[in-house]
């Protein structure tokens, strides 16, 4: 009897947790955490990343046009004239520093992803469609979610109110995205299934491995190691296991702890590809970071008495709009150095390259996989730190 009526409240218990509106409640992200997400996405992009310019395609020539069918530049018959990349590579900057500096935050982060998306299109007109949608959708939803309300020129205007989001509108729209992240992993996993990744006779890790190996020539790091390592248990198990990961992506979303652990387990998953296949999924860790427990690790760092005391936000935004014109300049600088229309690269990148240092831009990407791995193992150990603490 007693088994049953625990059987029956732990039903019950499970029932009210599925509901729809709980698990989406779970997302909510205080706006004071998506604000210092915001400044880090966009140190990000300044520092590593770069951002994208879409004038190399001017001098592209009109029959490698192909763009997908339904798509903005499947309107086009053929590339845009010259200005038209120009004006939408300097829309983009203005609109990316802008975001930054929080002006009209909301709507300077929609056209920031509409400008990046519209750049892409043309970009996948030459047939390829890569893994970088996920870094430059996210304003799209974060700017509505309320990532504009802290560290933002708004601090210098008087009597300025902030219209404040409510928290099912910013749920909905962070829960939304954690859910194009999840389709995204889902249809990758899709893909190899449909390539035959669960017959136990194949090994499709190994093939892309060789694959890329002799095709590409790409010799990282576990190259050699791995390149005459045949254990079919052992690559079987890379198969079975990143198919667990990508799908697991999808059916974590019912808890957001849940889903933490599935980001954790796939920032790894993504450090071994790159040491494998030099493929650096870096939107990916990008986006990754915004659903970190910024609540946690701010009071971990500021002690439990200071966690919500936030530095001086006019200091800050003074401190940003500086680290905005140093880039501008930098970039002016750089372009007529170059003698280049619209080329913005990151500044470790830049850095690299005035040392002469090869691949400048991959090494950049490696050491901010790095410090993303670093900074997972610190957010597991806050983590592990709290649950003792609470056992105890």
């Amino acid at each position: 009897m007693q088994t049953k009526q625990w059987f029956q409240q732990h039903f019950s218990i499970l029932q009210s947790n599925m509901k729809l509106e709980n698990i989406v409640d779970g997302y909510y992200i205080d706006p004071k955490y998506l604000s210092v997400y915001r400044i880090l996405y966009c140190s990000i992009i300044l520092l590593i990343v770069g951002l994208p310019s879409y004038t190399w395609m001017i001098n592209s020539l009109n029959y490698l046009f192909a763009p997908p069918e339904v798509s903005f530049a499947g309107l086009f018959h053929q590339f845009p004239d010259p200005w038209f990349f120009m004006l939408l590579t300097g829309l983009n900057l203005v609109f990316f520093i802008m975001m930054f500096l929080g002006v009209a935050t909301k709507w300077t982060s929609l056209l920031f992803s509409i400008t990046c998306l519209v750049g892409h299109n043309f970009w996948y007109s030459f047939g390829k469609i890569d893994h970088l949608i996920l870094w430059y959708i996210a304003p799209v939803f974060l700017g509505f979610a309320g990532w504009g309300r802290y560290f933002s020129v708004n601090a210098f205007r008087v009597n300025y109110i902030y219209k404040e989001v409510s928290f099912s509108t910013n749920a909905i729209l962070i829960f939304i995205f954690a859910l194009s992240i999840g389709f995204s992993m889902f249809t990758s996993a899709a893909e190899k299934m449909a390539g035959g990744w669960l017959s136990w006779q194949g090994e499709g890790v190994r093939f892309n491995f060789i694959k890329n190996f002799l095709s590409l020539n790409r010799d990282n790091l576990l190259t050699k190691p791995l390149i005459r390592y045949h254990n079919h248990i052992f690559w079987k198990f890379m198969d079975y296991s990143a198919l667990i990961m990508e799908f697991g992506f999808i059916l974590s979303l019912i808890r957001i702890q849940y889903f933490r652990i599935f980001l954790a387990i796939g920032v790894v998953f993504h450090m071994l590809v790159l040491l494998m296949f030099n493929i650096p999924f870096y939107s990916n860790l990008i986006v990754y970071l915004l659903f970190v427990d910024w609540h946690l690790i701010i009071r971990n760092i500021y002690g439990e008495k200071n966690g919500d005391n936030f530095p001086r936000e006019r200091l800050c935004v003074k401190f940003i709009a500086a680290i905005s014109l140093f880039f501008t300049t930098f970039w002016v600088m750089y372009l007529f150095q170059k003698r280049s229309f619209f080329n913005f690269p990151g500044l470790l990148e830049s850095l690299l390259t005035g040392f002469s240092i090869p691949n400048a831009f991959d090494k950049s990407l490696f050491a901010f996989f790095f410090l993303v791995f670093i900074f997972t193992i610190y957010v597991i150990y806050c983590h592990l730190e709290v649950y003792i603490k609470n056992k105890l």
